[in-house]
């Protein structure tokens, strides 16, 4: 038997990309997969190819979460892996070109989302003394100027 056996892991940004992967991967080894996502129709495809539970999630949004780890709790059970993959994806601009607003958008959901989330189900995993948190990022692509070379990065 999996030592992931039956346990809880709720994947953030799990309806795709490295999220997906991540809950498909954690469900072959008998986790219980909770995906939570903006996107609730592809989280709901991806819970059901899983057998696991499906949740729509801003991780801008600080109430909803701490709504989600109390409701995984209580409708699932306890929280014993966590794993946060939500995050923006945007060409990559030098400062002066990016807009103010884009910027406090991705760092509200890569950076503020992913410690929201983790200080969540912190509260729960605490007090037992047990749990695992992963955080994952990504660089979806490199982008060269026209100027630019391999070696100027």
């Amino acid at each position: 038997m999996s030592a992931l056996a039956g346990r809880v892991a709720i994947i953030t940004g799990g309806a795709s990309g490295i999220g997906a992967a991540t809950a498909r991967l954690l469900a072959e080894r008998g986790a219980r997969v909770v995906i939570a996502d903006i996107a609730e129709d592809a989280a709901r495809a991806v819970a059901a190819e899983v057998g696991g539970h499906a949740f729509r999630l801003d991780v801008r949004d600080a109430d909803a979460i701490e709504a989600l780890a109390d409701r995984v709790e209580s409708e699932i059970g306890p929280s014993r892996i966590v794993v946060t993959c939500a995050g923006l994806v945007q060409a990559p601009l030098p400062p002066e070109d990016m807009p103010v607003e884009l910027f406090d958008d991705i760092t509200a959901v890569n950076q503020r989302g992913t410690w929201l989330t983790l200080r969540a189900f912190a509260r729960h995993m605490l007090p037992r003394h047990e749990g695992e948190m992963v955080t994952i990022s990504s660089v979806s692509y490199t982008h060269l100027r026209a100027h630019e070379t391999e070696a100027d990065l």
